[in-house]
């Protein structure tokens, strides 16, 4: 009921239906006026546990990508196709693992013997403390909006424990030198859209989806100023689609070098 009118962003959506699988599997079985807080404790210590990162084994492959050229798809065509997430093929390109479910609607569209591309592994991951949270984050939103309309008197997921914690990483980026390196093997990229785009992104810091939602009429020539204000997003079963920026701050002015416009003038010619 929730989900039929929660205002969330197309990607938000497709994870969040994702994400009540599992709790509803886990879950669901409770009647809202009986949950309790350590019913959720119990739940998020299980998503914790070993062999809970899947309801299943997980395929692998090493032959996808070869396959996918061999039949003259791009990733977003067979994206496209199968109905898979590009960021799922992505994945199962680089060996990691993806559903058998999944991995059988590539073959499909492959024409390709499962046996042939894929090899079945058994899984025993933990889950990542991110996606933990996200599950208890879903749960407490479900449960605010029940105690709006007073289904329920408490949200047991809020005012009874506290949210699982994220530990503290330290942000991965370029040093100088790894930065002058990119740059150099950017200034001899044959194919002008990957060098614009990487060029921009290394001299702004644009997340993917502000970058690829960038239109010529966001980019000031005179003033060297790139206007960020909305963001591109590839959803499972609806293709590429356009959504505002993250948050309010995310609709920004950035000023760019010479240097920079210069190769977007290129890339416009």
């Amino acid at each position: 009921m929730w989900m039929e009118t929660a205002q969330l962003a197309p990607k938000t959506r497709e994870q969040y239906k994702y994400l009540l699988r599992r709790i509803n599997a886990g879950i669901s079985h409770i009647p809202l006026e009986k949950l309790r807080a350590d019913h959720v404790q119990a739940f998020i210590k299980n998503l914790r546990e070993d062999g809970i990162k899947n309801s299943g084994n997980l395929a692998t492959s090493t032959s996808i990508d070869r396959f996918r050229r061999e039949a003259d798809f791009t990733q977003r065509r067979l994206a496209d196709i199968s109905g898979v997430s590009i960021a799922t093929i992505a994945a199962a390109i680089k060996g990691k693992g993806i559903t058998v479910a999944t991995s059988k609607r590539l073959c499909a569209v492959l024409d390709k013997p499962f046996d042939t591309v894929f090899t079945i592994n058994g899984n025993s991951g933990k889950r990542s403390d991110r996606t933990i949270k996200h599950h208890h984050t879903v749960i407490r939103a479900i449960l605010t909006s029940a105690k709006k309309a007073r289904i329920i008197q408490h949200n047991v997921a809020s005012e009874f424990m506290e949210a699982p914690k994220l530990p503290r990483i330290e942000a991965r980026y370029l040093s100088d030198d790894e930065a002058q390196l990119f740059l150099k093997a950017l200034l001899n990229e044959p194919d002008i859209r990957i060098k614009t785009a990487l060029i921009l992104d290394l001299f702004t810091g644009l997340r993917r989806g502000e970058l690829c939602g960038l239109s010529w009429q966001d980019i000031d020539f005179n003033d060297g100023i790139i206007h960020v204000r909305r963001a591109s997003q590839y959803v499972s079963g609806h293709g590429i689609i356009e959504v505002s920026t993250k948050n309010r701050t995310s609709d920004r002015d950035i000023n760019v070098t010479p240097f920079v416009v210069s190769i977007l003038k290129k890339y416009k010619a």
